[in-house]
């Protein structure tokens, strides 16, 4: 299990304002919340979605994302202690959260759910199913995107240089962004 801080913004921010936030705070993901679901976007489909003509985090795709579900939804007999930068809450045994989350075919969970209004939160803290998406999500997006709309979770782009005829070993456009 991984924790990782990242940045919140409304359904309706713009995709290139989404795209500078995650440069500018270092992470490769957002989270945006939608009728009272939260939702993790990764940059690739933020670039996909471009690609396809969408406008805003509310015009990605759902299957392009992952619901957040909210720890209170995570049922355990024994509640112990996770540790979440800055603060401990009570939470549940890391393992049993990795099983849950698995189980669910969930890779990520808020901590706690959210008592103020959305407008006031900058950034949310997420549990991962396992330190190495705790890692990836930190290290910032990637300059370049395969466009392929055919692929579950477009992928980054990063042997340099980028072809002369700017496509993808798949066949698809390779988006850069940075």
């Amino acid at each position: 299990m991984g924790t990782v801080k990242l940045p919140f913004l409304p359904a309706k921010t713009n995709l290139g304002k989404t795209l500078s936030t995650m440069k500018a705070h270092g992470r490769s993901a957002v989270i945006t919340a939608e009728n009272g679901d939260y939702w993790v976007v990764h940059a690739g489909a933020i670039v996909s979605g471009k690609a396809r003509g969408a406008k805003s985090l509310s015009d990605l795709r759902r299957e392009r994302s992952f619901r957040l579900p909210v720890m209170r939804e995570i049922a355990t007999r024994r509640p112990l202690e996770v540790r979440v930068p800055g603060r401990l809450r009570t939470g549940i045994e890391p393992a049993d959260l990795e099983k849950w989350l698995d189980g669910k075919g969930h890779s990520y969970a808020l901590p706690s759910p959210i008592r103020r209004g959305l407008s006031n939160i900058r950034a949310l803290t997420v549990l991962t199913a396992n330190m190495n998406l705790a890692q990836n999500l930190g290290a910032g997006p990637s300059g370049c995107y395969c466009t392929n709309p055919n692929i579950e979770f477009p992928h980054s782009y990063n042997p340099p240089p980028v072809p002369s005829d700017g496509i993808c070993h798949c066949g698809y456009k390779i988006d850069c962004v940075f």
